[in-house]
């Protein structure tokens, strides 16, 4: 499932942080997300962004994770099912 969301947590000592996507819930990513068009090093929380999501054993991950560069910082995503 492609989806835009929110990044609302990061820890990069321990290289990882969260993103809420609206009717999904949080959507946990890691170093082993791959990154498009940006690198772990940049991300910021309150930074919107495309993930591709996908459910694991441990719950949703984020298999692929870019800038969106289409909407603004200080505006929530809007999310069309």
């Amino acid at each position: 499932m492609l989806a835009s969301g929110r990044i609302t947590k990061i820890n990069a000592e321990l290289g990882y942080g969260f993103i809420n996507v609206s009717k999904v819930g949080d959507v946990f990513f890691s170093p082993k997300t791959s990154f498009e068009g940006t690198d772990f090093e940049a991300l910021k929380v309150n930074d919107l962004v495309r993930v591709s999501v996908t459910e694991t054993e441990r719950g949703l991950f984020a298999q692929t994770l870019a800038p969106e560069t289409s909407l603004r910082r200080d505006r929530a995503p809007e999310i069309t099912a």
